[in-house]
């Protein structure tokens, strides 16, 4: 599968220079397309802007906006183009001679996420996916990329069917889904800090939540244990 989206999208990227790309376990918008071409066509020229997202993080949206930018390219429905794409190479041995800890560090948002994790995981062959590379090319140019302060997309991977998606992951879903258009860009192309912020306390609690998980499960083995 991730074979086939890379040459899907460098295919597509090739022919149109640019692409919006969507895999089959994702229910859009109705405005999903007005956003992605308004968006494609605003920041074409802003070499800065790596890609368009659909998705955002399920975050309070109070004071960021429409929409903001963030580090991270997601990839459940999303846009680029060609001058970007360019760069993409799934390349384990050029990750490893190009991340210091520090680089690390950021790309896992100030240790609050496990990002990198996900290359790990590709590097000793346990996954195999695309998109992290793509992250770690972007961050190496120090680019950003747009998302929605409310997601234009619904995850629907997360009932098990999803190759890369656990039953407990919908909590990445947002409560509603996103039907405004037009919407307004932020003033500048720079780093939202209060997204930023709140994106990092968001993978905090989730960590937290997973800790809580697995203290019961050990809890709940333990008495099964005392009680046979």
């Amino acid at each position: 599968m991730t074979d086939s989206i890379i040459d899907g999208v460098s295919a597509t990227m090739k022919q149109y220079g640019k692409a919006i790309v969507l895999e089959d376990d994702i229910v859009v918008s109705p405005v999903f397309l007005d956003y992605m071409n308004d968006a494609l066509n605003h920041y074409e020229q802003e070499k800065r802007v790596w890609s368009i997202a659909a998705w955002s993080y399920p975050i309070d949206s109070h004071n960021l906006g429409d929409s903001y930018f963030s580090l991270i390219p997601h990839c459940w429905g999303w846009a680029s183009w060609s001058d970007r794409w360019q760069y993409f190479k799934r390349d384990i041995e050029w990750v490893e001679r190009n991340f210091s800890r520090a680089d690390i560090k950021a790309v896992n948002l100030n240790g609050s996420a496990r990002y990198f994790e996900q290359f790990i995981l590709n590097k000793k062959g346990k996954i195999k996916t695309w998109a992290i590379f793509n992250y770690l090319i972007a961050y190496k140019h120090n680019a950003l990329s747009l998302a929605p302060s409310t997601s234009y997309i619904y995850q629907i991977g997360f009932d098990g069917s999803g190759v890369h998606c656990g039953e407990g992951d919908n909590v990445m879903n947002t409560s509603t889904i996103n039907t405004k258009f037009p919407i307004t860009y932020p003033d500048e192309i720079k780093l939202s800090q209060l997204a930023f912020e709140r994106i990092c306390a968001f993978e905090q609690s989730l960590k937290k939540s997973l800790l809580v998980r697995i203290k019961n499960k050990l809890i709940r083995i333990v008495k099964k244990i005392l009680t046979t």
